[in-house]
């Protein structure tokens, strides 16, 4: 497992070859729309930016090839948000550490990733 970084960083990420493992959506699930699945699906991510959230609890931002949000989730832990994402886009990934600061994560994440 990766060590606990001080700040943000970011990786590139792929699809595993049997298919994505979890679905980002937009949208209401079904269960607060009175049982209508209203959500549309998001693009596959291509990078992960994961921050800080405070406390020790991570987000762990998505975005797609065309650096469209991709959806986002919040982890207790550095260790919770390194099993999510190994879960997803199995493990071995390669993170890159955003220089303390960039005014913009983002947009530094999608120049490392090659996806300006």
């Amino acid at each position: 497992m990766q060590p606990e970084p001080c700040g943000a960083v970011t990786t590139r990420v792929q699809i595993p070859a049997e298919g994505p493992r979890t679905r980002h959506y937009w949208g209401l699930p079904p269960k607060l729309t009175g049982g209508v699945d209203t959500r549309r699906d998001m693009q596959p991510a291509a990078l992960v930016l994961a921050r800080p959230a405070g406390g020790g609890s991570w987000y762990l931002d998505r975005f797609a090839r065309d650096g469209s949000f991709a959806g986002n989730t919040w982890h207790e832990t550095w260790a919770d948000a390194m099993d999510q994402l190994e879960f997803e886009y199995l493990p071995s990934l390669a993170f890159e550490l955003v220089p303390e600061g960039v005014p913009d994560p983002k947009a530094y994440a999608e120049k490392l990733a090659g996806l300006d």
